[in-house]
């Protein structure tokens, strides 16, 4: 498996002018210090680890990025993920994120939000003429069929530089994929490479390959991009407002600059569509707020408690 550096130097050039920024603000932030005593501690400790993820990203050390080669390896031989050594190399791999408490300033200039659905979280990855379905621990949950690059019997399932690993959000009963983001696309590589082109990778893959959005006869698993935008208020708004067909979850705010890394990454926020009134000033339909608690702070660090995380920042508060 290899980067082909030259394509990627051309997508991110391409990128340079394909995201649009609204200079639209979230406005202040409403502090919680004086409600919640640990809320502002737990702000600063998150804006510290942000940092310091951003600085190990810009330091681009090699060892974080042997799980995904190694994760490749073992699919490109064939071998089964059941042996314990080969089920912690799944076990953990998908990026997962904190709660959004502490705003950060370049929220709006440059974040990208995603809507996120209910539904599981999976790593899924075809090669070798199967697509197969891994939980958030390591479990191959389902192996079928798709037309997904290596992941459909036949054609050029099985030929040598036909393969795919996504991030995705699942519902196994009508196999839907949503898809996050994109760790490899054949022979392509995109661990290392920025979250916003990784999006904008998928983005352009996905609509090269609109196949994937509809069922064939020898598969039904369909897969699907999610509704995203720079994260202004009105952005954020206007997507909160957008008719999709799944029930939603929630909404994910990536940093530009993260890396596909295993684990949570603080560069990686969470919030429940209810909460963004409270937290980013956001409007949002009132279909959202029905029957919600009250406090989204307040929430979080009950949630946090009756789970047994000693930090404010829930420390799987992630997709389920």
């Amino acid at each position: 498996i290899f980067r082909m550096e030259s394509e990627l130097e051309g997508l991110a050039a391409s990128l340079g002018g394909a995201l649009k920024v609204d200079e639209n603000s979230l406005g202040e932030h409403p502090r919680f210090s004086h409600q919640y005593k640990n809320a502002a501690k737990a702000s600063e400790q998150q804006a510290r680890r942000r940092n310091e993820a951003l600085d190990r990203i810009r330091s681009a050390r090699e060892d974080k990025f042997d799980r995904y080669r190694q994760i490749a390896e073992m699919e490109d031989e064939g071998e089964s993920v059941s042996s314990e050594e080969a089920r912690r190399l799944y076990d953990g791999a998908l990026m997962t994120s904190e709660w959004l408490i502490d705003i950060p300033e370049e929220l709006t200039q440059s974040w990208i939000s995603v809507m996120i659905p209910t539904g599981k979280r999976a790593l899924v990855i075809a090669n070798r003429g199967v697509t197969k379905v891994y939980n958030k621990g390591g479990r191959l949950l389902r192996s079928l069929d798709s037309r997904l690059p290596g992941g459909q019997k036949g054609g050029q399932g099985k030929a040598k530089g036909h393969s795919c690993m996504l991030d995705c959000i699942v519902n196994l009963e009508k196999l839907q994929f949503f898809v996050l983001d994109v760790i490899q696309w054949n022979d392509m590589t995109f661990y290392e490479s920025p979250f916003d082109l990784r999006r904008f990778y998928l983005n352009s893959r996905m609509e090269e390959n609109m196949q994937l959005g509809h069922t064939h006869p020898k598969s039904r698993a369909t897969f699907h991009l999610l509704p995203s935008c720079v994260a202004t208020t009105e952005a954020i708004a206007n997507m909160m407002s957008t008719s999709v067909d799944f029930p939603m979850d929630g909404v994910l705010f990536y940093h530009p600059e993260v890396l596909y890394t295993p684990g949570q990454s603080p560069l990686v926020g969470w919030l429940k569509p209810w909460m963004l009134p409270e937290i980013l000033n956001v409007p949002i339909p009132e279909k959202f707020t029905c029957g919600a608690p009250s406090s989204a702070l307040k929430f979080i660090e009950q949630f946090n408690e009756e789970n047994n995380f000693s930090s404010q920042v829930k420390k799987n508060a992630m997709i389920e």
